[in-house]
């Protein structure tokens, strides 16, 4: 009998112990972000799907609406074709310095030299994946009434993974301790909780792994549904562009380039959406990974080199489909021997 007592008496003193670490770790993690909250540019989205936006006005690059542009109103000038470019890091231009070298900006130079009144807005948001992309063109991106729609597509755009998306899940989690102790409980692989993976699909890495991942994937596929539904009702045509990733090793080339095969994947069913694609991999290829890249150990961001190379595509596609942005006399005023 006495022995049964301490069994129970030693449980619970287990199961209190316990609880008073999690509790601790709860009022930590409270505290933690409150604190960081406070002091980041960051805030919590309206809408769930977006999950965090940038606080207005935070620095002098930042317009009202939080993104790194000018002001732009929601009524578009007479006789200018608008033209919305949603995206993430990328497209806001992480590691760019002055603005005027991101590949948005320059598209907007090169298409008024065409003789054409044009504007761009840039629509480009740290770490946002397809699901938060789609969902700020319904919330924001539709009362601007764009002329098209250009999606800039990274290889990391199926997850909304990234210290800034895990920051505002957790704020509105049952539990702050839990779910950061679930995060990393979900991050182990074993054998038994494999997520269902698109048949044929070759996994390799963390890039085709979650383009492998069948419900990833569909979110895109949601995502893109979403975006061609808003494009007809709404009367817009939509271009995606797709990036290549840039590879560490700095002897690399893009003739080996791997994640072919996941480009194809994206052009693919972007196509079966009704978008014009554009593979930026080819205009790449024109040079070494290791000369387009803002950094060394940096995969996903293109240096101002990469940003010109990527704003010459954009602008030779759009003239392929719509001829008054023929390239005649359009010529970026910085070129690329003046860096």
């Amino acid at each position: 009998m006495r022995k049964s007592i301490n069994i129970f008496r030693n449980f619970f003193l287990i199961l209190g112990a316990l609880f008073f670490c999690l509790m601790l770790m709860e009022l930590t993690f409270q505290a933690y972000h409150f604190y960081v909250k406070q002091r980041t540019k960051y805030q919590s989205a309206e809408h769930p799907d977006m999950i965090y936006t940038v606080k207005p006005n935070v620095s002098r690059e930042i317009n009202t609406r939080g993104f790194r542009d000018r002001e732009h109103s929601d009524q578009k000038p007479p006789g200018t074709t608008r033209i919305l470019i949603i995206g993430d890091s990328v497209t806001r231009g992480y590691g760019i310095q002055d603005v005027a070298d991101r590949y948005t900006d320059l598209l907007e130079e090169r298409l008024h030299a065409s003789g054409e009144k044009f504007e761009i807005i840039n629509f480009g948001m740290d770490q946002y994946a397809t699901v938060q992309q789609s969902r700020l063109l319904t919330e924001w991106g539709i009362a601007m009434q764009p002329d098209r729609l250009i999606i800039s597509y990274v290889l990391n755009d199926p997850t909304s993974d990234g210290s800034i998306n895990d920051f505002f899940l957790r704020e509105n989690a049952p539990s702050m301790a839990l779910h950061w102790m679930l995060k990393k409980i979900n991050a182990i692989e074993t054998p038994i909780f494999q997520p269902p993976v698109i048949p044929g699909c070759k996994s390799f890495d963390y890039y085709s792994k979650m383009h492998c991942d069948a419900e990833k994937w569909e979110t895109v596929r949601s995502s893109f549904q979403k975006i061609r539904d808003l494009s007809i009702a709404h009367n817009f045509p939509v271009l995606l562009a797709v990036f290549p990733l840039l590879d560490e090793d700095p002897q690399a080339t893009f003739q080996d380039y791997p994640w072919h095969a996941i480009h194809q994947q994206v052009l693919a069913e972007a196509q079966e959406n009704g978008f014009d694609t554009l593979d930026l991999l080819p205009a790449f290829a024109k040079y070494k990974p290791v000369d387009l890249k803002i950094k060394t150990s940096d995969r996903l961001h293109p240096n101002e080199l990469g940003h010109r190379t990527a704003a010459d595509a954009i602008f030779t596609k759009l003239s392929s489909l719509n001829p008054k942005t023929s390239p005649k006399n359009s010529q970026i005023t910085r070129g690329i021997d003046d860096e």
